[in-house]
């Protein structure tokens, strides 16, 4: 699990000034253009969102700024167990020509803790569960295992990636569509404030 690396990105800031060109302010949900989108969404009980922005930048034509660093850490509670966590990482990375493109590289990977981190730690275990050693050899299956919040080993179950490229005209929305993730998209030109 090791996600592309990029020589420079930019950030969304949520609450604070910005102090660089490769920062932008985060937009307040009143001015989101997806706004009721955004709403439906965190009442449905079948669609879990996890990460949302909007932001407002300059582009030149024919230009292609740093890609947009996403990421995203939640725990995953069920029945009041703690069951591990998922991890939300990737870019978004915007392009200007005769349309707008853009290109969604995105990872969405649970993570398991488990009690033991190797062969030594279960033999010295003074634990009243006894995990299997070959457990400690295989692939890791959660339906076996006993997590906890403060074990030892974080290890990745599932990972998801989405990556997606499209080309999208003013104010169209556009919905990026994968198994396990999906990302609802729009790019809406601003005419520039008249100078005084």
């Amino acid at each position: 699990y090791n996600p592309p690396r990029h020589s420079q990105y930019t950030h969304l800031i949520e609450g604070l000034e910005t102090l660089s060109n490769f920062q932008y302010e985060q937009l307040d949900s009143s001015s989101m253009q997806l706004n009721d989108a955004l709403s439906k969404l965190n009442k449905s009980r079948d669609v879990r969102v996890i990460k949302y922005g909007a932001w407002q930048q300059a582009m030149e034509p024919g230009s292609t700024l740093p890609p947009l660093r996403i990421s995203a850490l939640t725990d995953v509670v069920q029945n009041e167990s703690y069951y591990g966590e998922t991890h939300l990482e990737g870019t978004l990375t915007i392009k200007r020509s005769r349309y707008m493109h853009i290109e969604a590289d995105l990872f969405l990977t649970s993570f398991l803790f488990y009690p033991e981190r190797n062969i030594f730690d279960w033999l010295l275990s003074t634990s009243t569960i006894r995990h299997k050693t070959d457990s400690l050899l295989q692939a890791y299956k959660p339906d076996e295992i006993v997590l906890s919040k403060h074990s030892s080993s974080r290890i990745p179950s599932q990972v998801f990636r989405l990556h997606q490229s499209r080309r999208l005209k003013y104010g169209e929305i556009h919905y990026l569509d994968h198994p396990a993730i999906g990302l609802i998209v729009t790019i809406n030109k601003l005419e520039p404030e008249p100078e005084i």
